[in-house]
């Protein structure tokens, strides 16, 4: 019986052997095929990371480019060939039309505009659209 006893034991201790590296190397082939999925999602995204901030680079000097001809554009000397070039005629309004406001939003009192817009507040004027009085 002793015998029977040694031989079962030298069975079972290859047999757990075995299935002890077969399990290792299904784990491994496990976590290699893991890594090489993580990696290439983490690629991607690298990728879809550095064409957006390559975008966001064109839209800054973009953005400079499109700055820059807004304000040359406001010079007066452009404001002046652009109202010739359209017929009209502007000039800077007069003392008397210019409404000061403060933080609020309301006018700053004691303007000459101001105090003719009083005065003016009783009579209703007359507003006609397309031949029609409204």
């Amino acid at each position: 019986m002793k015998r029977r006893i040694k031989r079962v034991k030298k069975e079972s201790r290859q047999t757990t052997g075995t299935v002890g590296v077969a399990s290792l190397i299904v784990t491994a082939l496990i976590m290699t095929m893991l890594y090489f999925s993580v990696d290439s999602r983490c690629s991607a995204v690298a990728k879809k990371i550095g064409d957006c901030e390559k975008r966001l680079a064109a839209l800054d000097a973009e953005l400079v480019r499109e700055n820059a001809r807004w304000d040359e554009m406001k010079t007066p000397e452009r404001l002046a060939v652009q109202l010739r070039r359209f017929g009209l005629e502007m000039s800077r309004p007069r003392e008397d039309q210019l409404v000061r406001m403060d933080a609020v939003g309301r006018p700053i009192p004691g303007q000459l505009a101001v105090a003719r817009v009083a005065r003016n507040k009783g009579k209703t004027a007359v507003v006609v659209k397309n031949g029609r009085k409204r």
